[in-house]
């Protein structure tokens, strides 16, 4: 990698932001795509999952506060690897 590790947020780009689970722990990062080679990461999230988070159910686990700011009236895409979070945003 080369400096600068983390690009300020360009509002009139889409949002990507990658999740991914385990019963481990949960990460997340929001990035963009500025230069058509790869996504540049704006900031991310990275947690260990408490006895009593680990017994809730991967849906609620993913659920990302942090980014909720940088959502509203922007353009984004998720990257998930769980279909019950995809088919909640297709729900009418």
């Amino acid at each position: 990698m080369e400096a600068p590790i983390l690009i300020a947020p360009n509002w009139e780009t889409e949002f990507h932001i990658h999740v991914d689970a385990s019963n481990l722990a949960v990460g997340a990062m929001l990035a963009q795509n500025l230069d058509d080679k790869c996504d540049q990461l704006i900031t991310y999230v990275l947690w260990l999952l408490s006895s009593i988070e680990k017994n809730e159910t991967i849906t609620k686990q993913k659920t990302l506060h942090k980014f909720c700011h940088y959502l509203p009236n922007n353009q984004f895409v998720f990257y998930v690897d769980h279909m019950a979070l995809i088919t909640l945003f297709y729900k009418p």
